[in-house]
Protein backbone atom coordinates (compact mmCIF):
# COMPACT_ATOMS: atom_id res chain seq x y z
CA UNK A 1 0.00 0.00 0.00
CA UNK A 2 2.81 2.37 0.91
CA UNK A 3 4.63 1.64 -2.32
CA UNK A 4 1.44 2.17 -4.34
CA UNK A 5 0.87 5.44 -2.50
CA UNK A 6 4.38 6.62 -3.23
CA UNK A 7 4.11 5.68 -6.95
CA UNK A 8 0.81 7.47 -7.21
CA UNK A 9 2.27 10.52 -5.52
CA UNK A 10 5.29 10.47 -7.81
CA UNK A 11 3.00 10.28 -10.86
CA UNK A 12 1.11 13.31 -9.58
CA UNK A 13 4.37 15.19 -9.06
CA UNK A 14 5.54 14.26 -12.55
CA UNK A 15 2.36 15.60 -14.12
CA UNK A 16 2.00 18.68 -11.93
CA UNK A 17 3.19 22.12 -12.75
CA UNK A 18 5.78 23.60 -10.47
CA UNK A 19 4.28 25.60 -7.69
CA UNK A 20 3.40 25.69 -4.03
CA UNK A 21 0.94 22.79 -4.25
CA UNK A 22 3.51 20.55 -5.94
CA UNK A 23 6.15 21.49 -3.38
CA UNK A 24 3.77 20.75 -0.49
CA UNK A 25 2.87 17.35 -1.95
CA UNK A 26 6.53 16.50 -2.44
CA UNK A 27 7.29 17.45 1.15
CA UNK A 28 4.48 15.21 2.38
CA UNK A 29 5.72 12.30 0.28
CA UNK A 30 9.27 12.76 1.56
CA UNK A 31 8.06 12.99 5.16
CA UNK A 32 5.88 9.90 4.77
CA UNK A 33 8.77 8.01 3.19
CA UNK A 34 11.13 8.92 6.04
CA UNK A 35 8.59 7.96 8.67
CA UNK A 36 7.88 4.70 6.86
CA UNK A 37 11.54 3.82 6.68
CA UNK A 38 11.96 4.69 10.37
CA UNK A 39 9.01 2.51 11.40
CA UNK A 40 10.24 -0.26 9.13
CA UNK A 41 13.71 -0.12 10.64
CA UNK A 42 12.37 -0.01 14.22
CA UNK A 43 10.12 -2.96 13.48
CA UNK A 44 12.96 -4.92 11.94
CA UNK A 45 15.19 -4.12 14.89
CA UNK A 46 12.48 -5.16 17.33
CA UNK A 47 11.89 -8.37 15.40
CA UNK A 48 15.59 -9.10 15.54
CA UNK A 49 15.61 -8.45 19.31
CA UNK A 50 12.58 -10.68 19.81
CA UNK A 51 14.24 -13.41 17.78
CA UNK A 52 17.23 -13.13 20.14
CA UNK A 53 15.18 -12.85 23.34
CA UNK A 54 12.82 -15.76 22.76
CA UNK A 55 15.44 -18.55 22.95
CA UNK A 56 17.13 -16.77 25.85
CA UNK A 57 13.83 -16.50 27.72
CA UNK A 58 13.04 -20.16 27.05
CA UNK A 59 16.53 -21.19 28.17
CA UNK A 60 16.37 -19.06 31.33
CA UNK A 61 12.93 -20.35 32.31
CA UNK A 62 14.06 -23.91 31.66
CA UNK A 63 17.12 -23.45 33.88
CA UNK A 64 15.16 -21.72 36.65
CA UNK A 65 12.34 -24.26 36.56
CA UNK A 66 14.89 -27.06 36.81
CA UNK A 67 16.59 -25.46 39.83
CA UNK A 68 13.70 -24.07 41.89
CA UNK A 69 11.78 -27.30 42.66
CA UNK A 70 15.02 -29.15 43.36
CA UNK A 71 16.22 -26.37 45.68
CA UNK A 72 12.98 -26.44 47.64
CA UNK A 73 13.11 -30.23 48.01
CA UNK A 74 16.83 -30.19 48.91
CA UNK A 75 16.29 -27.48 51.55
CA UNK A 76 13.52 -29.57 53.12
CA UNK A 77 15.79 -32.63 53.23
CA UNK A 78 18.41 -30.51 54.95
CA UNK A 79 15.95 -29.09 57.49
CA UNK A 80 14.81 -32.52 58.75
CA UNK A 81 18.35 -33.63 59.60
CA UNK A 82 19.21 -34.13 63.29
CA UNK A 83 22.84 -32.99 63.58
CA UNK A 84 22.95 -33.77 67.34
CA UNK A 85 21.64 -37.33 67.15
CA UNK A 86 23.36 -39.85 69.43
CA UNK A 87 22.26 -42.84 67.35
CA UNK A 88 24.90 -44.23 64.97
CA UNK A 89 22.33 -45.52 62.48
CA UNK A 90 20.65 -42.13 62.33
CA UNK A 91 23.99 -40.38 61.87
CA UNK A 92 25.03 -42.73 59.06
CA UNK A 93 21.65 -42.26 57.34
CA UNK A 94 22.02 -38.49 57.56
CA UNK A 95 25.54 -38.70 56.15
CA UNK A 96 24.18 -40.71 53.20
CA UNK A 97 21.62 -37.96 52.61
CA UNK A 98 24.37 -35.33 52.62
CA UNK A 99 26.44 -37.39 50.17
CA UNK A 100 23.42 -37.56 47.84
CA UNK A 101 22.91 -33.80 48.11
CA UNK A 102 26.59 -33.21 47.43
CA UNK A 103 26.34 -35.19 44.19
CA UNK A 104 23.17 -33.34 43.17
CA UNK A 105 24.83 -29.99 43.87
CA UNK A 106 27.79 -30.94 41.69
CA UNK A 107 25.42 -31.98 38.90
CA UNK A 108 23.51 -28.68 38.99
CA UNK A 109 26.43 -26.31 39.47
CA UNK A 110 26.95 -25.89 35.67
CA UNK A 111 23.24 -25.04 35.33
CA UNK A 112 23.56 -22.34 38.00
CA UNK A 113 26.60 -20.85 36.26
CA UNK A 114 24.86 -20.95 32.87
CA UNK A 115 21.72 -19.37 34.36
CA UNK A 116 23.83 -16.45 35.56
CA UNK A 117 25.14 -15.84 32.05
CA UNK A 118 21.70 -16.35 30.51
CA UNK A 119 20.19 -13.95 33.04
CA UNK A 120 22.74 -11.26 32.18
CA UNK A 121 22.10 -11.59 28.44
CA UNK A 122 18.33 -11.71 28.92
CA UNK A 123 18.19 -8.71 31.26
CA UNK A 124 20.22 -6.65 28.78
CA UNK A 125 17.66 -7.45 26.10
CA UNK A 126 14.60 -7.01 28.33
CA UNK A 127 14.97 -3.69 30.07
CA UNK A 128 11.36 -3.78 31.31
CA UNK A 129 11.95 -7.03 33.24
CA UNK A 130 15.62 -6.43 34.04
CA UNK A 131 15.22 -6.31 37.83
CA UNK A 132 12.74 -9.19 37.91
CA UNK A 133 15.10 -11.42 35.93
CA UNK A 134 18.16 -10.42 37.94
CA UNK A 135 16.28 -10.78 41.23
CA UNK A 136 15.03 -14.27 40.38
CA UNK A 137 18.48 -15.44 39.29
CA UNK A 138 20.11 -13.88 42.36
CA UNK A 139 17.62 -15.57 44.71
CA UNK A 140 18.25 -18.98 43.14
CA UNK A 141 22.02 -18.49 43.20
CA UNK A 142 22.02 -17.40 46.87
CA UNK A 143 19.96 -20.42 47.87
CA UNK A 144 22.24 -22.69 45.85
CA UNK A 145 25.40 -21.16 47.38
CA UNK A 146 23.92 -21.48 50.86
CA UNK A 147 23.08 -25.13 50.24
CA UNK A 148 26.54 -25.75 48.77
CA UNK A 149 28.18 -24.35 51.92
CA UNK A 150 25.80 -25.97 54.43
CA UNK A 151 26.06 -29.54 53.12
CA UNK A 152 29.86 -29.97 53.63
CA UNK A 153 29.65 -28.11 56.96
CA UNK A 154 27.01 -30.51 58.26
CA UNK A 155 28.93 -33.49 56.83
CA UNK A 156 32.06 -32.42 58.75
CA UNK A 157 30.02 -31.95 61.94
CA UNK A 158 28.35 -35.33 61.60
CA UNK A 159 31.69 -37.02 60.87
CA UNK A 160 33.16 -35.51 64.05
CA UNK A 161 30.01 -36.46 65.99
CA UNK A 162 30.13 -40.04 64.68
CA UNK A 163 33.80 -40.45 65.63
CA UNK A 164 33.15 -39.00 69.09
CA UNK A 165 30.07 -41.19 69.63
CA UNK A 166 31.89 -44.35 68.55
CA UNK A 167 34.74 -43.54 70.93
CA UNK A 168 32.26 -42.80 73.74
CA UNK A 169 30.29 -46.02 73.24
CA UNK A 170 33.51 -48.04 72.93
CA UNK A 171 34.68 -46.60 76.25
CA UNK A 172 31.33 -46.72 78.04
CA UNK A 173 30.42 -50.37 77.33
CA UNK A 174 33.35 -52.15 79.08
CA UNK A 175 33.13 -49.83 82.10
CA UNK A 176 29.41 -50.51 82.53
CA UNK A 177 29.96 -54.25 82.09
CA UNK A 178 32.70 -54.24 84.74
CA UNK A 179 30.51 -52.31 87.17
CA UNK A 180 27.59 -54.66 86.59
CA UNK A 181 29.76 -57.77 87.17
CA UNK A 182 31.24 -56.25 90.31
CA UNK A 183 27.83 -55.27 91.71
CA UNK A 184 26.48 -58.79 91.11
CA UNK A 185 29.54 -60.38 92.72
CA UNK A 186 29.25 -58.12 95.72
CA UNK A 187 25.53 -58.78 96.10
CA UNK A 188 26.04 -62.58 95.96
CA UNK A 189 28.50 -62.75 98.90
CA UNK A 190 27.45 -65.05 101.74
CA UNK A 191 28.36 -64.94 105.38
CA UNK A 192 31.58 -66.82 106.09
CA UNK A 193 30.63 -67.81 109.64
CA UNK A 194 33.46 -69.71 111.29
CA UNK A 195 34.80 -71.28 108.08
CA UNK A 196 38.27 -69.82 107.70
CA UNK A 197 38.91 -71.05 104.14
CA UNK A 198 35.60 -69.63 102.97
CA UNK A 199 36.52 -66.28 104.48
CA UNK A 200 39.94 -66.36 102.83
CA UNK A 201 38.40 -67.23 99.45
CA UNK A 202 35.91 -64.40 99.69
CA UNK A 203 38.60 -61.99 100.84
CA UNK A 204 40.72 -62.89 97.81
CA UNK A 205 37.67 -62.47 95.54
CA UNK A 206 37.04 -58.99 96.98
CA UNK A 207 40.71 -58.08 96.58
CA UNK A 208 40.56 -59.25 92.95
CA UNK A 209 37.48 -57.06 92.39
CA UNK A 210 39.27 -54.10 93.95
CA UNK A 211 42.25 -54.74 91.70
CA UNK A 212 40.02 -54.86 88.63
CA UNK A 213 38.29 -51.62 89.60
CA UNK A 214 41.61 -49.95 90.28
CA UNK A 215 42.89 -51.03 86.87
CA UNK A 216 39.74 -49.57 85.30
CA UNK A 217 40.36 -46.06 86.66
CA UNK A 218 42.08 -44.94 83.39
CA UNK A 219 39.05 -46.26 81.50
CA UNK A 220 36.74 -44.12 83.66
CA UNK A 221 38.94 -41.09 82.97
CA UNK A 222 38.90 -41.93 79.25
CA UNK A 223 35.11 -42.10 79.44
CA UNK A 224 34.95 -38.59 80.89
CA UNK A 225 37.25 -37.32 78.15
CA UNK A 226 35.21 -39.09 75.46
CA UNK A 227 32.02 -37.56 76.88
CA UNK A 228 33.58 -34.08 76.76
CA UNK A 229 34.51 -34.57 73.09
CA UNK A 230 31.05 -35.92 72.32
CA UNK A 231 29.22 -33.00 73.91
CA UNK A 232 31.66 -30.57 72.27
CA UNK A 233 30.63 -31.98 68.90
CA UNK A 234 26.98 -31.09 69.65
CA UNK A 235 25.07 -27.86 69.83
CA UNK A 236 25.30 -26.66 73.48
CA UNK A 237 21.49 -26.35 73.48
CA UNK A 238 20.97 -29.96 72.40
CA UNK A 239 18.99 -32.08 74.91
CA UNK A 240 21.55 -34.83 74.36
CA UNK A 241 24.25 -32.80 76.15
CA UNK A 242 22.73 -33.05 79.66
CA UNK A 243 21.73 -36.67 79.01
CA UNK A 244 25.33 -37.68 78.22
CA UNK A 245 26.63 -35.71 81.21
CA UNK A 246 24.13 -37.40 83.51
CA UNK A 247 25.07 -40.80 82.13
CA UNK A 248 28.78 -40.23 82.80
CA UNK A 249 28.06 -38.82 86.27
CA UNK A 250 25.99 -41.92 87.09
CA UNK A 251 28.79 -44.25 85.97
CA UNK A 252 31.35 -42.27 87.99
CA UNK A 253 29.15 -42.41 91.10
CA UNK A 254 28.67 -46.17 90.71
CA UNK A 255 32.42 -46.62 90.30
CA UNK A 256 33.29 -44.61 93.42
CA UNK A 257 30.51 -46.23 95.45
CA UNK A 258 31.70 -49.70 94.46
CA UNK A 259 35.25 -48.87 95.50
CA UNK A 260 33.98 -47.71 98.87
CA UNK A 261 31.73 -50.76 99.31
CA UNK A 262 34.50 -53.17 98.34
CA UNK A 263 36.96 -51.58 100.75
CA UNK A 264 34.35 -51.83 103.52
CA UNK A 265 33.71 -55.43 102.54
CA UNK A 266 37.41 -56.17 102.61
CA UNK A 267 37.73 -54.72 106.13
CA UNK A 268 34.73 -56.73 107.30
CA UNK A 269 36.06 -59.96 105.80
CA UNK A 270 39.46 -59.44 107.40
CA UNK A 271 37.79 -59.05 110.79
CA UNK A 272 35.56 -62.07 110.26
CA UNK A 273 38.49 -64.20 109.10
CA UNK A 274 40.58 -63.13 112.06
CA UNK A 275 37.76 -64.06 114.46
CA UNK A 276 37.29 -67.38 112.70
CA UNK A 277 41.01 -68.13 113.00
CA UNK A 278 40.98 -67.40 116.73
CA UNK A 279 37.93 -69.57 117.19
CA UNK A 280 39.45 -72.44 115.21
CA UNK A 281 42.70 -72.20 117.21
CA UNK A 282 40.78 -72.26 120.48
CA UNK A 283 38.67 -75.16 119.26
CA UNK A 284 41.76 -77.08 118.22
CA UNK A 285 43.36 -76.54 121.65
CA UNK A 286 40.17 -77.62 123.33
CA UNK A 287 39.94 -80.74 121.24
CA UNK A 288 43.56 -81.59 122.12
CA UNK A 289 42.99 -80.94 125.85
CA UNK A 290 39.68 -82.70 126.31
CA UNK A 291 40.93 -86.32 125.93
CA UNK A 292 43.54 -85.95 128.65
CA UNK A 293 41.11 -84.18 130.97
CA UNK A 294 38.41 -86.75 130.27
CA UNK A 295 40.92 -89.47 131.13
CA UNK A 296 41.98 -87.68 134.31
CA UNK A 297 38.38 -87.11 135.34
CA UNK A 298 37.54 -90.71 134.65
CA UNK A 299 40.51 -91.81 136.78
CA UNK A 300 39.59 -89.64 139.75
CA UNK A 301 38.93 -91.48 142.98
CA UNK A 302 35.84 -90.89 145.07
CA UNK A 303 36.00 -87.81 147.26
CA UNK A 304 37.76 -88.74 150.44
CA UNK A 305 36.82 -87.72 153.93
CA UNK A 306 40.47 -87.33 154.78
CA UNK A 307 41.30 -83.58 154.74
CA UNK A 308 44.73 -84.10 153.22
CA UNK A 309 43.37 -86.25 150.45
CA UNK A 310 40.57 -83.73 149.81
CA UNK A 311 43.18 -80.95 149.46
CA UNK A 312 45.04 -82.96 146.80
CA UNK A 313 41.79 -83.66 144.93
CA UNK A 314 40.90 -79.96 145.13
CA UNK A 315 44.29 -78.96 143.69
CA UNK A 316 43.83 -81.37 140.79
CA UNK A 317 40.41 -79.83 140.02
CA UNK A 318 41.83 -76.25 140.19
CA UNK A 319 44.60 -77.14 137.67
CA UNK A 320 41.96 -78.38 135.24
CA UNK A 321 39.89 -75.17 135.70
CA UNK A 322 42.91 -72.91 135.07
CA UNK A 323 43.79 -74.73 131.86
CA UNK A 324 40.17 -74.57 130.70
CA UNK A 325 40.08 -70.80 131.36
CA UNK A 326 43.14 -70.35 129.12
CA UNK A 327 41.21 -71.81 126.22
Amino acid sequence: MFEQLVRAGRNVLDTSEPGPDRDALEDKLNDATQRWESVKKQTADRQEQLDQVLPLAKEFQSEIQDLKPWLTEAEKRLQVLEPDSCDLRSIEKQMDTLDELKEEIAERKPIVETAKETSSSLSNSCSADKYVIEGEELDVRKRFDSLSAEVPRLKDNLTALKDALEKYNKTLTPVEELLERTEKALASRESTGIIVEKGKDQLKAVEDLLSSLGAAEPDVNDLKEAADKLTSAMDPKSPEVPRVNQEVDAVTRRYNQLLENLNNEKDQLEKETEKALKFQDALHNLEEWLPSVEEAVAAQEPISSDPEVVKQQLQQAEVSDVFASCL
